[in-house]
Order: C-alpha cells, then sequence, then structure tokens
C-alpha cells in the first residue's frame, strides 16, 4: 500500500488494540503496468483479554488478487476488481473467521486447486454471511464454456459446501472437451451443448447432477469449429432439422442426464436420447469412471444402447455416388450395442438385425466388435454369409499426444491384416431400371453366386517393393502414415474364389491367387485350369475424388478367360480405352429381356487423337420379343464425326439395313453444353434421351428394308413405341392432367363432365350396340418394303423422306390388298404427301397433298366405302377414342350403304378452310331405301360453315343452312369472296375435281354476320319414315305429314318459325303397347311460340290423348292464358324396367318450353312398377326429368338454354355454356351457386307445382325375384324436378306383399299399418314404418329409407326373446344363407337354389272384394316341394308335377274389430296349417289367438293409437 493514513491506539493495559488505516493498494503477481491497486481502508479491533478480534473492510476497486493476503483458500486468484464492504470477525475457540458484508465483483479470473480450466472473465454479487458466500448474477467463463450461476458456497476449508445451479448456455462440444481435457474420440463429432446442473457437496469433492441438450444455436462461427466430416454432414443436413453429428452421421436431437461424483470420478449418464436424420432412435444408460487410471482400467466403461435406424440412407452417406445403384435395401436396423474397456482402448460390441430387409438383404443379422487390437464382423442373411476379422493397432504416441481432432485422417488406426471369408447365394449386387423409352421394361438384375476366401497381411514398403513397382511409382505422391516412414503400406495375401457365377454365367469354377491393395494400387492375379484366369489391376488413388494424382497415372485393366469366353477391359483416363469380348452367352447372363450370343465386340478409342471403331456380331438376337437371326453392327469415330458404317438385323423373313452418321457440336457448342451438363443429364434420366441427342449435334439417317413380315416387325414397332412403359405412362397422364387445366378443367369437374356425356350420348331407353371387338395386334400379317432417310438434329431442321408398299395384309377377318404411302416431312414444310392409297376389295381411300404445315393443301377421297366399317376405321386411327366410336355407331347404326366421298382441306390449323362432298350410293336409314343423299358442304377461311343436304324416299326432305359461328371477327366480305371465286376458278380450270366443284356451286356464298344461323327443313308424308328412323323413341308407320321449319337470328338467340300439320297418321312407340292411331292436328311455331291448335289420338280401343294450347320458348315472351293441356286416359304403358300398366293424366304445362311449370294428376293402376337396379345413383328413376339447369334470372336462363339448343345440331358449344367447370379465379358467392347449377346438358328446366301422383288400385312394386308389394296412395310434387330438389308430401301404403332373400322369405305384416310418409323437408328420403314377418323371424323398420338399416329391428316370431343385436343377426343371416346356398361338403346345393328361384316363377292368383262392413281377401299360388326329395331316377317334371302342391292363404275382417287369417303353405316338403284371430279391445290394445308355431293366447299393447 502507498499514501498509508492511520493510526494505533492501546487500550486497557494494551489488552486490547485499534488498528486504523486507509490508503491506495498496488497490483502484484501481474503483467500490467499499471500501480493502481484500487483503495482499502481497513479498521481492525483486537481484544486479546477475550481473545476476540474483528475488522471492517471498505474497498473501492480493489485488485482482486489482493484477498490472497487476506484469507488462505484453495483458489489462485489472477485478475478482477471487487468494490464493497466486508466485516470479519472471529472469537475464542473459532478455527475460522466469519465475515458478513457485500462485494461487487467483476472481470474476476481465478482457478480452484486441481480444477481441469480456469474461470474467467466472472462478475457477480457476492454477499457475505458468516462462513458462506452468497452469488447474485454471477456469469463468466469456465475455460471455452459460458457458465451463468447462482447459489451459495461456504469458505471454510475443511466444512464448507457448494450449493450452486449453473447453467450453459450454448457450447461447441468440442470446446467443452477441451475445457474438461478429455482425449478426441476415434470419430469426429460437431454440435453445440445446452446444460442445467447442480452443483452440491463439500469443496473439495463436489457432486456435479444436471442435464444436457444439443441447441439449433451454434456457439463459435463456422470458421473457429475444428473441419471434420461430422461438421460437413451436420451443415449439409441443417435444412433437414440436424443439430449434431457423430462422423457421417447427423442427429436432430441428442439429450442426456448426468451425474458426475468429484470424490470417485464416476459419471453416471441415463436418459440418453438421440434422434437421427434419416430416421430413428437410440436410447442409452450407463457409468464411466473418469480419472487417469480409466484410461487404463478395463471396467472403466459401462455403457448400453439400443435403438433403430435407416441403414440404407445412412449406407449411402458412407457409399460413393457410383456404387449407390447397388440394391441395398436393408430398411431399418433394430439394435444393441454395449460399450466397455477403458477410456483409452474402448470396446464395441454391436448385435443387429433387419427385419424388414428386402431382396438378398431378407433375414439380414449380424454381429460386430471393435476392440483396440481388431475389428470383426460377422453378418448373414437368405443371400450371403460374411465373416471378416481386421487385425488393428494405434501409435503408441496417438493417444497421450493427440490434443485435437485430425479432421483430414481417415482412419485413427493401422490395419495390420485381414482375414475374410464370403459365401453368396444369388446375392443380388446390381439393379436397374432404365428410364430410356427405348429400353425393356424388365428390371436388370445382376446376381452373384460363389465362395470368396482371403486371407492377408499388411506389409511395410522395404519388403515389397521390387524393381518394377520403383519404376512405375517412382514419381507418384506418397501418403503419411504415422508409425512409418513415408512411403505406401499394402495389404497383401491369399486369395481362393470356388463357383462364382454371375447370373447362371460360370467366371470362375475354382480359381486361386495373390491380392495387393494399397493407396496406390490394387491388383489381383488367380489362375484355375489353363483356360480359366482373372487378372485386375487398378493404378490410382483407392479413394475416389482425390485430385492429387494425375489422371496419367491412373489405370484400369480387367482380363477374365473361361474356356471361349474372353473378356479384356482396359482404361487409362483422357488416353485410350479398349474392350473386348468373345462368345458371351446372353442367355445365361439374364440381362433383363435381352438373349443371344455375342460372337465378337469390339471398342478401341484413342481418347487424345479423337479416333476409334467399334464391331457387334450377335448370334439369335432378341429383346424384348424382337427376334432374330443375326445382327451386325459397325461403328466409327473420327474426330466431331460418328459414323454407323453397317447395322443389318436379319430375321427369319425380314431383313433391315440402317446407316447413320452423328457429328457432334463442336468447340462453343460443347463448352454450351458443359454449362447445361446437370440439365441434360436430367433430361436423358428423365427419358428424354432423343431431345438431348438432337440438341447436342447433327444426326442423319437411312433406313431399308428390302423385305419384311409384319408379323416379325411388330415386336420391334412395340419396343421404339414403348406405350406400355409406366413412365411414359406416368409423363402422359401428368402432360393430360396440365392440358386440361390448361383449358380451365379441374379434377373436382370430372364427375359433372361425365354426366354432361352420358346426358348427351345416353338416352333412357339407349340402342345397346355391341362392342367393337378388334383383333389383337399379333393377329396382323403380311409383307411391306420400303425406306426411310431422316435428317435432323443440332438444333437445325428436321426433315425425312418415306417410301412405304405394303402388300396382302390381314388383321382378323379384315383384308387389304394394298397399302401405299410415299412422301416426305419437314418442321418447316410440315408433310407432303405424294400419294396415300388403301385398297380393300373394290373400296379405295387416296389421298395427296400437304398437311401439318404453315398451309394445308390436301386433296382425299374415300370411294366405294360401306357405312359400317367407318366406326371399325375411326377405332384404329385411335384406339382411345372409345367413347366416340360408340356414339358414331349409335349414329350410323341405322344407316346402310356404300360411301362416296371427296374434299379438299386447306388454310391452317387455326384457320381451316375444307370442301367436301359426301354420296351415299344404295342406302338405306331404318330399313327404308333413299333414291338419292348427297351433302355439299364448305367451311370457309371466316369460320363460316355452310352446307346443303338432299335425300330423296318418295317425296323430297331439303334442308340448306348457313352458320358462322363466333370463333373470329368478319373479315373483308370483298376479299372473301375474291378468294373463294379464285379457288373455284382455279379448280375449274386444273380439271382435277370438276365434279366437286359443280356440286359446290350450289352453295350460297352471300356471307352472315359473325355468330348468325339461317336454317330450312321441308319434311312431307314419307320423310317422317328416315326423320324417326333416326330416333329410338318413334317409329312413323303411315300417314300424312307436312312440315315446315325455318330458324333465323344467332346461336345465342335463334328464332323459328313453321307449322306441322298431321292427318290420319299412325306412329309407334317401344314404351306404349299398342301405336298411336288416326294422328291428326295442326302445330304452328311463330317467333318462337308455340301453338297447338288441337293433336289428338286414339290408342288401342279405349285409350286417348289429346293436346292442345299455347306455350312461348322463353319465359320473357309469355302473355297471359299461355298454357298446354295435355290429357291422356287409358294410355297402356310398357316402358322396359321402369313401368307396365296404366297411365291416366290431367296436366297443364305453363311457363315456357325451355322453363316449364307443370301442375295436374297424373295416375298409375293396374300393373307393375319396377325398382331400378342401383349402378351408384339414387337418382336412377328420375333422369328423365333431372335437370341441373342454371337458377339464373329468366332472362339469362332463356338465352343460355336456346344458345345450347341451336348449337347442339352444330356440334358446337357458345362461349356463354363453358362456365359449368370452375376457374382459378375468385368469384363471388353469387356468381359460384349460379355457374355451380349451370350444365352443359341443353336439357329443360322443369318445375312441378301441385303436381298429384296417384298410384293404384291394383299397382305393384316389384324387383324381380326378391320383392313385391302391393301399393297405394296419393303423393303432391312441387319444385325442381331433380332428385335433390324435389319436395314430395304425402303417404303410400303398402298392402301386402313379400320378400325374398334365399335364406329368408319374409311377407308384410297384415296386422301392422305399412306405410312410407314423404316430406317436403326430406325430399325422396320418405319416414318407413314397416313390419316384416317370416317364418322364424320379424323384421321391424322404423326410419328413414336412406338409413333403415341403422333402426333395424329383430325378432324371433316363434320364441319370445330380446331383440338381436346387428351382429347376431349377422350371425344368423350368415348361417342361414351358408344353409341354402351350399351343400354339407361345402360345395354349391344347385337343387336348393333351383328351388326357391322356381317357387319365384310360379304364378301368383290374388283377390279381395268388400260387402258391407266386411272385407275379405284370398291369396292362391303353386308350391313345390324341395328339390333334394326329389327321387332322381324318376323323370324330374313328372316327379314335379305329382309333388306340386297349392299354397292358400284366406284373411277376412268384419268391422273394425275382428279379423281371421288362415294361412296354409309348405314347410319342410310338407304341408302345414295356421290360422289366427285379433279381437281390437280398443285403438292401443287388442288379444291375439294363434294356432302356430305353437298355441297361445296374447294381449298386444301399443304405445300408438291403431286406428
Amino acid at each position: 500500500m502507498g499514501n498509508v493514513d492511520g493510526h494505533v491506539k492501546f487500550q486497557n493495559h494494551y489488552g486490547r488494540v485499534h488498528v486504523q488505516l486507509s490508503g491506495n493498494c498496488r497490483m502484484w503477481r501481474s503483467d500490467a503496468i499499471s500501480e493502481d491497486g484500487g483503495w482499502l481502508s481497513a479498521d481492525v479491533f483486537v481484544d486479546i483479554v477475550e481473545q476476540t478480534w474483528h475488522a471492517n473492510l471498505k474497498t473501492i476497486n480493489l485488485f482482486a488478487p489482493l484477498f490472497e493476503r487476506i484469507l488462505e483458500i484453495p483458489i489462485a486468484w489472477s485478475k478482477g476488481r471487487a468494490t464493497g464492504e466486508v466485516h470479519v470477525c472471529m472469537s475464542r475457540g473459532e478455527t475460522f473467521p466469519n465475515l458478513h458484508g457485500q462485494l461487487d465483483v467483476t472481470g474476476l479470473s481465478f482457478q480452484i486447486n486441481d480444477a481441469p480450466s480456469w474461470f474467467s472473465d466472472i462478475s457477480a454479487s457476492l454477499c457475505f454471511r458468516g462462513q458462506r458466500i452468497f452469488l447474485h448474477n454471477a456469469s463468466g467463463w469456465f475455460g471455452n464454456v459460458p457458465l451463468e450461476a447462482s447459489g451459495d458456497f461456504g469458505i471454510h476449508p475443511e466444512e464448507g459446501e457448494f450449493h450452486l445451479m449453473c447453467q450453459v448456455p450454448c457450447v461447441e462440444v468440442n470446446a467443452l472437451m477441451k475445457t474438461f481435457k478429455m482425449r478426441p474420440l476415434l470419430f469426429p463429432l460437431a454440435g453445440s451443448v445446452t446444460a442445467v446442473f447442480n452443483c452440491q457437496g463439500p469443496m473439495d469433492a463436489p457432486v456435479f447432477v444436471g442435464s444436457g441438450v444439443v441447441s439449433r444455436k451454434i456457439s463459435h462461427s463456422v470458421s473457429d469449429v475444428p473441419a471434420s466430416v461430422a461438421l460437413e454432414a451436420m451443415l449439409k443436413s441443417k435444412e433437414a432439422g440436424a443439430v449434431a453429428a457423430f462422423d457421417r452421421v447427423p442427429f436432430s436431437y441428442l439429450s442426456a442426464n448426468f451425474t458426475f461424483n468429484t470424490d470417485n470420478c464416476v459419471a453416471d449418464l441415463y436418459g440418453i436420447r438421440a434422434s437421427l436424420v434419416d430416421g430413428g432412435e437410440i436410447r442409452g444408460a450407463g457409468n464411466a469412471w473418469i480419472c487417469p487410471e480409466g484410461e487404463v482400467d478395463d471396467a472403466a466403461i459401462d455403457v448400453n444402447f439400443s435403438g433403430n435406424f435407416s441403414s440404407d440412407k445412412i449406407m449411402h452417406r458412407y457409399i460413393p455416388e457410383y456404387l449407390q445403384s447397388m440394391p441395398v435395401k436393408l430398411g431399418d436396423l433394430t439394435g444393441e450395442t454395449k460399450l466397455s474397456g477403458s477410456l483409452l482402448r474402448p470396446r464395441f460390441d454391436i448385435k443387429w438385425i433387419a427385419p424388414k430387409a428386402e431382396g438378398s438383404f431378407s433375414d439380414a443379422r449380424g454381429d460386430i466388435m471393435i476392440s483396440h487390437d481388431y475389428i470383426t464382423i460377422k453378418s448373414s442373411s437368405v443371400a450371403f454369409e460374411l465373416d471378416t476379422k481386421v487385425q488393428t493397432s494405434y501409435p503408441d504416441e496417438y493417444f497421450p499426444d493427440r490434443k485435437e481432432f485430425d479432421g483430414k485422417r481417415s482412419m485413427p488406426f493401422t490395419v495390420e491384416g485381414v482375414e475374410l471369408d464370403l459365401r453368396m447365394r444369388g446375392f443380388e449386387f446390381f439393379s436397374l431400371v432404365s428410364f430410356y423409352p427405348f429400353d425393356s421394361p424388365r428390371p436388370t438384375h445382376l446376381k452373384a453366386t460363389g465362395k470368396i476366401k482371403f486371407q492377408g497381411r499388411m506389409l511395410k514398403p522395404s519388403s515389397i517393393v521390387n524393381e518394377q513397382d520403383l519404376a512405375s511409382g517412382r514419381d507418384m505422391q506418397h501418403v503419411e502414415v504415422e508409425g512409418t516412414a513415408q512411403g505406401t503400406q499394402s495389404l497383401v495375401g491369399e486369395v481362393s474364389v470356388t463357383g462364382l457365377r454371375l447370373n447362371q454365367l460360370m467366371l470362375a469354377p475354382q480359381l486361386a491367387g495373390q491380392l495387393s491393395i494399397s493407396r496406390d494400387r490394387i491388383k489381383l492375379d488367380a489362375m484355375g485350369r489353363p483356360d480359366e484366369s482373372l487378372a485386375v489391376e487398378l493404378l490410382g488413388p483407392l479413394q475416389p475424388g482425390d485430385d492429387e494424382s494425375s489422371p496419367n497415372r491412373k489405370f484400369l485393366s480387367f482380363n477374365l478367360q473361361k474356356g471361349q469366353l474372353r473378356a479384356n477391359v482396359s482404361f487409362q483416363p483422357q488416353h485410350s480405352a479398349t474392350l473386348e469380348v468373345r462368345n458371351l452367352p446372353l442367355d445365361e447372363l439374364e440381362l433383363a429381356s435381352l438373349r443371344g450370343t455375342i460372337q465378337r465386340a469390339e471398342i478401341q478409342l484413342n481418347l487424345q487423337k479423337r479416333r476409334g471403331h467399334g464391331v457387334l456380331s450377335v448370334l439369335r438376337p432378341k429383346f424384348s420379343g424382337v427376334l432374330g437371326e443375326a445382327l451386325d453392327v459397325a461403328a466409327r469415330w473420327s474426330g466431331d464425326v460418328i459414323t454407323l458404317e453397317k447395322t443389318v438385323l436379319e430375321q427369319i423373313n425380314s431383313c433391315y439395313e440402317l446407316q447413320g452418321e452423328y457429328v457432334l457440336p463442336g468447340t462453343r457448342d460443347r463448352n454450351l453444353a458443359g454449362k447445361e451438363n446437370g440439365g441434360l443429364f436430367k433430361m436423358a434420366m428423365t427419358g428424354h434421351l432423343g431431345s438431348v441427342i438432337s440438341s447436342m449435334g447433327r444426326w442423319r439417317m437411312r433406313l431399308e428394308v428390302p423385305r419384311a413380315e409384319v408379323a416379325e416387325m411388330l415386336p420391334l414397332a412395340r419396343l421404339l413405341s414403348r406405350s406400355t412403359d409406366p413412365a411414359v405412362r406416368s409423363r402422359s397422364k401428368d402432360l393430360f392432367m396440365q392440358s386440361l387445366q390448361s383449358v380451365g378443367l379441374y379434377p373436382e369437374c370430372s364427375q359433372d363432365l361425365l354426366e354432361v356425356m352420358r346426358g348427351h350420348y345416353t338416352p333412357s331407353n339407349e340402342v345397346i350396340l355391341e362392342d367393337i371387338s378388334l383383333p389383337g395386334l399379333a393377329e396382323l400379317k403380311g409383307r411391306w418394303h420400303g425406306s426411310l432417310d431422316a435428317s435432323g438434329g443440332g438444333n437445325g431442321d428436321t426433315m425425312a423422306e418415306f417410301d412405304f408398299h405394303g402388300e396382302d395384309w390381314e388383321w382378323g377377318t379384315y383384308k387389304t390388298q394394298r397399302v401405299v404411302a410415299v412422301g416426305a416431312y419437314s418442321n418447316n414444310d410440315g408433310l407432303r404427301l405424294e400419294r396415300i392409297f388403301i385398297q380393300k376389295d373394290n373400296a379405295t381411300i387416296h389421298a395427296d397433298g400437304t398437311l401439318l404445315g404453315p398451309k394445308t393443301n390436301l386433296h382425299f377421297a374415300v370411294l366405294n366405302f360401306p357405312v359400317s366399317l367407318v366406326p371399325t376405321v375411326v377405332q384404329v386411327i385411335e384406339s382411345s377414342a372409345a367413347d366416340i366410336v360408340h356414339s358414331l355407331r349409335q349414329l350410323l347404326a341405322p344407316i346402310r350403304g356404300i360411301l362416296h366421298m371427296e374434299g379438299d382441306l386447306r388454310g391452317s390449323l387455326a384457320k381451316p378452310e375444307c370442301d367436301v362432298q359426301v354420296r351415299l350410293l344404295d342406302g338405306a336409314i331404318g330399313g327404308i331405301d333413299l333414291g338419292r343423299a348427297e351433302v355439299v358442304a364448305s367451311l370457309t377461311s371466316t369460320s363460316r360453315f355452310l352446307f346443303n343436304a338432299r335425300k330423296k324416299i318418295k317425296k323430297q326432305i331439303k334442308s340448306r343452312a348457313k352458320w358462322v359461328p363466333g370463333w373470329e371477327k368478319e373479315r373483308d366480305k370483298g376479299y372473301a369472296d375474291e378468294a373463294r371465286e379464285k379457288v373455284y376458278r382455279e379448280r375449274v380450270e386444273d380439271g382435277r375435281n370438276t365434279q366437286l366443284a359443280e356440286s359446290l356451286k350450289v352453295l350460297n356464298w352471300n356471307f352472315l354476320d359473325v355468330g348468325e344461323v339461317r336454317v330450312d327443313a321441308d319434311i312431307k308424308d314419307g320423310g317422317m319414315m328416315l326423320l324417326t328412323a333416326l330416333s329410338p323413341y318413334v317409329n312413323w308407320l303411315h300417314g300424312n305429314a307436312d312440315i315446315m321449319l325455318q330458324v333465323r337470328g344467332t346461336v345465342e338467340q335463334p328464332v323459328l318459325d313453321g307449322f306441322a300439320t298431321f292427318h290420319r297418321a299412325s306412329v309407334l312407340s317401344p314404351v306404349l303397347r299398342k301405336p298411336l292411331t288416326n294422328v291428326g292436328g295442326t302445330v304452328h311455331v311463330k317467333s318462337n311460340r308455340l301453338c297447338i291448335t288441337s293433336l289428338e289420338s286414339r290408342v288401342s280401343r279405349r285409350g286417348k290423348l289429346l293436346i292442345k294450347g299455347n306455350l312461348p320458348l322463353r319465359t320473357s315472351e309469355a302473355s297471359l292464358g299461355d298454357k298446354i293441356d295435355l290429357k291422356c286416359e287409358v294410355l297402356e304403358v310398357r316402358a322396359k324396367n321402369i313401368l307396365s300398366g296404366q297411365v291416366d293424366t290431367q296436366m297443364q304445362i305453363t311457363g315456357s318450353i325451355l322453363q316449364p311449370n307443370i301442375s295436374g294428376n297424373i295416375k298409375l293402376s293396374h300393373g307393375e312398377a319396377y325398382l331400378p337396379h342401383d349402378r351408384g345413383s339414387g337418382a336412377a328413376p328420375f333422369n328423365m326429368l333431372s335437370s341441373n339447369q342454371s337458377r339464373l334470372p329468366a332472362g339469362d336462363v332463356n338465352q343460355t338454354v336456346a344458345s345450347r339448343y341451336v348449337s347442339r345440331f352444330f356440334i358446337s358449344e357458345p362461349a356463354a355454356t363453358n362456365t359449368k367447370f370452375p376457374q382459378p379465379a375468385v368469384k363471388s358467392n353469387k356468381v359460384e351457386k349460379d355457374l355451380e347449377r349451370v350444365n352443359i346438358k341443353p336439357d329443360i328446366d322443369i318445375r312441378l307445382s301441385d303436381l298429384k301422383l296417384v298410384l293404384g288400385p291394383e299397382l305393384r312394386v316389384v324387383y324381380p325375384l326378391i320383392l313385391n308389394f302391393g301399393v297405394s296412395g296419393e303423393i303432391e310434387l312441387n319444385g325442381l324436378a331433380h332428385p335433390k330438389w324435389i319436395k314430395p308430401k304425402g303417404v303410400l301404403t303398402f298392402e301386402n306383399g313379400d320378400v325374398n332373400l334365399v335364406a329368408t322369405q319374409v311377407r308384410l305384416k297384415r296386422e301392422h299399418l305399412n306405410i312410407a310418409k314423404f316430406e317436403p323437408e326430406h325430399g325422396l328420403d320418405p319416414m318407413l314404418d314397416l313390419v316384416l314377418v317370416g317364418s322364424e323371424w320379424q323384421f321391424k323398420i322404423q326410419s328413414r329409407a336412406s338409413n333403415w338399416q341403422d333402426k333395424l329391428v329383430v325378432t324371433s316370431s316363434s320364441v319370445e326373446q330380446d331383440a338381436l343385436s346387428p351382429t347376431e343377426a349377422a350371425r344368423v343371416f350368415e348361417s342361414q344363407l351358408a344353409e341354402s346356398i351350399l351343400e354339407g361338403d361345402g360345395q354349391l346345393a344347385f337343387k336348393k337354389l333351383a328351388t326357391a328361384t322356381l317357387g319365384q316363377l310360379m304364378p301368383r292368383l290374388e283377390g279381395k272384394g268388400e260387402f258391407l262392413h266386411a272385407r275379405w281377401r284370398l291369396v292362391y299360388s303353386p308350391q313345390i316341394p324341395s328339390l333334394l326329395s326329389v327321387d332322381p331316377t324318376v323323370d324330374p317334371l313328372k316327379s314335379l308335377a305329382n309333388n306340386i302342391s297349392c299354397g292358400t292363404e284366406v284373411e277376412v275382417q268384419l268391422g273394425k274389430r275382428l279379423q281371421a287369417s288362415i294361412v296354409k303353405q309348405m314347410k319342410d316338403s310338407e304341408m302345414a296349417m295356421q290360422w289366427t284371430l285379433i279381437y281390437q279391445l280398443t285403438s292401443r290394445l287388442r288379444v291375439l289367438l294363434q294356432s302356430a308355431p305353437s298355441k297361445r293366447l296374447l294381449f298386444e299393447y301399443s304405445a300408438t293409437s291403431q286406428d
């Protein structure tokens, strides 16, 4: 201290001493030049008599190491400052003073005795309380570990204890190990740790208890972290969630709990949990003795781990990319690891199993033992067994001197020797499914079988280097290995190969030799019999990707000989490559579908001079169905040109010769290709190999086919098309979906689109046509010859010339005598056809001109062609157009005759023009002979369609129309007229098609406005037969008719005018039992207003039909009093599978034709109504009434629907109707609701108002062979005529009936009121209240029809018991069904099934009547016994007739209270009788007397009234 002021006082005869001083302190044991050690003031009181003393210390910025002079504690101080006041006192008998007060310290640095690192930069508030010091807001560093602490600790040397809570915000794991002076592990680590722990216990031996977790935050910059493969793996997988890494394996989560006792240096680890980025989890626990003695004690470590992880993904992190095509499919590995041994020599005992392994690794399992002296690997599966032992050693100075992990070191140990025993049984080590369209879709598998043994040891360079090695390796880079001088160690030993087979190709029956492996060289020499040898030599770095070695010192050589099989391969990068193969049997090699024998294959390349040549000769080649006798290929490479000199494929009856040339891109192109190498490679791997080749260089080829058989060509065509390739199908599907979305069609509206198509092309009573069954492609036969010259690529023009001639082609029953195609193709000019000619007997197809180019000028003709072959030709051209073909067949089904068609196609794809004349000779439509049928049509350049059609029977039908669709704006009319006249003059002058030109003169070339339409139609008398022949709904028999129709206006707003008169006409309809006779009346159409003066007809003897009234086309054109009355009496309907009975109606139709409103009465009686077969839609019976039309305002609907009506006749759709399919743009709720209801189908928007549907009398609801109910009642219908929107109201009563379910026959319970109640708010989902009773079971249904099975109550009808649960009922029905359809031996019981079927087909007579208050009912039906009881030796018909009996059911009801019934029916091949008497006491209580199944008297009470 300096500048000290103070005084000393003695009191009580020097028994008390008081010393007071203050001054500036000086620093000591410090490198700092400053002498300012802070300010200190001390007051010391000493009582010698009482043996007590105390002192008050005040400090300001005091140099902290000066405390060593005040307190002797086991701490070495270095830096820091303290400010505060401390009171120190001590009394008699105390061995250590007490302290009180507070100090604030900053920048404090000190080290506790025997601690591995210093505490530095400590800032805290110290509160002294006796012999304990409390820490507040303490923070600082322990070595490289940041710390935050709070708590207290004692300062008594012997009795002091720690009570501290510490937190480590984040520390890098390698820095943490360095702080605790831990030596690096065998493998690198990466990651940052966050920890919380307690420090408790005596000062000389505290105990640390806490937990740590790996943090996502990196505590240091990447440049400060030691470089290693672990750090690289963590950074690469950071986006996948990696937070740490062990060697090359990244982890997404790591945590552990620990307890470390510094007294015995034992660390207990528990709750260890690790999650891998690649999937899987590892858990562990154990203990370790961390002290110098533990480094050599074999019992220092005892830690156990268990878990699972994805081995395939982890192996890909270690296997080089060029080996990742190996089919390693281990799946998830499950294993256990025991870590034991000393700290310096740990021992790993790993046991693993792969339960989900596939292929050759099925049932894979193994053991791995890693110790200081050796590594043992034992693995096995269904396809291999591996037993390996690697002897290892570590340099003596490796561990003591190793302070940090060397990231450049590949292995921390030295291999001393290797013993390997590998046995393979069909082990698959290579699998490839090609992406190229030309390749076979079958995958390529390479499987090895055999046994390999190797035993070698590591030799020093001095013991293995000879003169030759020195000469070849004098300039090679040597790799430094610790423990040896500079040089390369080699693993040398004996190897034996036994029975090595690749697929079925034997390569090495018995070979023995020597194998040498070093960092610079791998060499194998093995010999067997004189004609068997294997030699492999590889010069260069063992590890791929080492750029330090020059390519000139890399070399690969492979030589194999086995009998006549020879294979020699040599390759030196950037210098040369040679391949020579002789007599390779591809049948035994089994490469996909490739078969044959490679007699000779040679490739020699000089990469420096860019020259080379190759030869291939294959006997009996076969690939993906292509079978040949011989294949010869010769090619040459010179500079930038690759020439295919000769390629000849010979088959039994065919020969193909191919020559070609490919010019590699120049220097500039190669540089550009190098920059886009990744993109080109990606294109090639995704199957666009042809695009890659074309974009890289020019090419040309010539194909000559002097002779060929079609049957031999088909497999080659399939191979080139590869339409069955899954990859091609997937790409085509993606392109198709993208194309749909580009035009506004989305997957969610596909169902609506199908419904629209069904509405257009599937009428309710459509004619069922047999599908066209085209022959298989294998049935195509014939001969052909021709040539093809093509060139392109290099971003240039692609051109081709072809000359094709076919003779006597047969395809099943279809035959052609000649097929000729001659022409050329250019990507600029399109397809130029010099001649297309196809002949079948007298029918011929001709075409010549240009097509698919900027300008189209194609002349075509079809002569003497049967109409019935048109759908077949369409299907052959486009095999996927099944729906189009079906619709075309429906249209052409009633048409017969010989077709002549001639025309010209001009313009472009965007603006096509066409003139065509179609004639039908000897034609007939629906059995009606035509005198002449001719159509002349033209599509002009301004998108105008004009046609004139004439058909003549006895009286003429004429129609002439012009229509201008709104595809584009109208061009200048004068220019169009001039162009048309010019074409016409040229055509006449050429004289090529005079007849067509004359036919076109009848067309009116006066063009209309955009969208305008004109249609005129006249039909008289017999013309109705032709018109109705095209419709499946009605047939004209005879009578007088005169119809005239005119359509004017536009497609969007058509105007219809015309009239129709009928007199004494007869019309037949398939839905009526008898034809309509004496049809007469007059119908007028005046400006879209339908006026029916009177239209009436007779049906059979009693039936009548009368229609009269007025109705506009649109609602906006309506006037007061517009309505149509429709009345029919005793109309006998025979609609198949819908209704067979009598219909009486009295209906009024108001509104408009497009939005009719129907009211009145419809009565169905005296017949049967058939329930529809459910095909997935509950709306089947309402198809004729269904409508999804727009509910937009009247004007919009009229415009939309009217345009659809007209445009449908022209196979076109106006733009307004496309709004059905949703667009991606956001729309308002109102528009979305409106558009949701719009449908392309031009049906009528029908609305029902108080339409009463009366069922009965004598009407039955039938589902053939299963259900037959008598029904009566009345239903009132309102709302839209659609199953979802209709609102019915009423009750239907089921009077009687039965249900046959094969195993169970039940009937309606007569005593119960069986009804179905319809309510408007529930639509076509009535409330059912039914009771069905059978011989054993009774079924009660009281719920909605949509979920009737949910509330089905099943009880026994013979024994009183509780209702069955659904599971119990299902089990009972299952057993009964099995008894009904199966014999005792499990075979189908055909006799039982026949009995049940015949019983349903028997006639049933039923009668009923009423007299005053009495009602009666009688049912009489024949019944047959079980066919099991019929004598098989007797004629079955006679036996059946002798055993037939009659079942009778009589029911009588007197008044409302008394009811009696007698039932006589067959049961178990015997007749049984049952009688029942019921007396109604009240509306809720009744008494029941029954004779069977047991005589009983019951009183029944109902919670609801039975009135």
